[in-house]
């Protein structure tokens, strides 16, 4: 039985995803815990005009790109880039994707440890004239993971549809922005119509999501103030929604404990 939530107006949230801090405030803000509210937005999204779905589907994909680097951001030990591709075609999520899922539970039963995150991607197929096919090409697999060692010739024996390839990624700041360049205009292929942009496992740490005024206030009084020690990065910018007026955002970027240790 789901808990009751006593409906709230929200200005200000903070979304807490490892050492990244960002701050969201509203001019207009938005009611949480009112089921009326949600059921008159979902089927008023029913009659949206065909013009508006292009914007529809980007606004899609620029969330689904927040998804990843967040979920990236709270699980820092997804450090081995792993790509799963076909040695026959499979131009179609519908045939790949239940090949993936059997991987996964192959690969689970090994390691009960194995976290992941993963964007399927449609390769580029050329036609005679060297002209990208329109959907045309087959479905390979880009993950993040926290597999540990194995030999790739075994690792490619538990897939058992082609070549694989994994490597350790170092020195890449942002993993969720490097994983979110395979989310590019590909997603606009009609394929990924009604279907997920990415896959993870339900064992990785999710964001701490805070809207509460009292508790949003602590934490921006509590954070540093300029670049240092204990503040890496900062990022700000304003625009505007038609239904929260101004928004303003802040990105906040901690040092690492390590770091801060270490120059003590």
């Amino acid at each position: 039985m789901n808990q009751y939530i006593h409906p709230y107006q929200v200005f200000e949230k903070i979304i807490i995803s490892g050492s990244y801090i960002e701050h969201y405030t509203y001019e207009k803000g938005y009611w949480v815990g009112w089921p009326k509210e949600r059921v008159y937005r979902s089927q008023r999204a029913r009659f949206r005009p065909q013009m508006v779905q292009e914007s529809i589907r980007e606004d899609n994909v620029r969330r689904t790109r927040i998804k990843i680097r967040r979920l990236v951001n709270c699980n820092q030990d997804l450090v081995k880039f792993m790509t799963l591709t076909f040695d026959s075609s499979f131009p179609s999520l519908n045939e790949s994707n239940p090949l993936f899922h059997n991987f996964i539970k192959r690969i689970t039963r090994l390691y009960p440890a194995f976290k992941y995150l993963c964007v399927p991607e449609f390769q580029k197929d050329k036609d005679h004239y060297g002209n990208i096919k329109p959907n045309g090409g087959s479905v390979h697999y880009h993950l993040l993971c926290n597999l540990p060692f194995i030999a790739n010739s075994e690792l490619k024996a538990i897939w058992g549809h082609g070549f694989v390839f994994i490597r350790k990624v170092n020195n890449v700041d942002n993993l969720g922005a490097y994983v979110c360049k395979y989310l590019g205009k590909a997603n606009f292929d009609v394929r990924y119509f009604k279907r997920r942009k990415f896959f993870n496992s339900l064992n990785l740490t999710k964001s701490l999501i805070i809207d509460s005024v009292d508790k949003v206030r602590q934490i921006i009084i509590s954070l540093p103030k300029t670049l240092g020690i204990f503040l890496e990065k900062f990022f700000e910018i304003e625009f505007f929604t038609k239904y929260l007026g101004m928004c303003y955002y802040k990105q906040y970027k901690l040092a690492d404990f390590i770091k801060v240790a270490d120059s003590s």
